[in-house]
């Protein structure tokens, strides 16, 4: 989501990592053992990234 984020000029290439880190610790501790739990965390991830990805791009317009 972060890198198709920086291919449509939404954020800066050196957004890609924060977006990663932020989602990444996010749900660090978070543990899933069936498949439902996969699909899940997956949903609640992209949503999250989703977040982040939108208040980058809002502070790269203002700037």
């Amino acid at each position: 989501m972060a890198v198709a984020a920086f291919l449509h000029h939404q954020i800066k290439f050196t957004d890609i990592a924060k977006v990663n880190d932020y989602v990444l610790n996010a749900f660090a501790s978070t543990s899933v053992d069936t498949l439902d739990q996969i699909i899940e965390l997956d949903i609640k991830s992209r949503q999250l990234a989703t977040q982040k990805i939108k208040q980058l791009h809002n502070i790269k317009r203002a700037n």
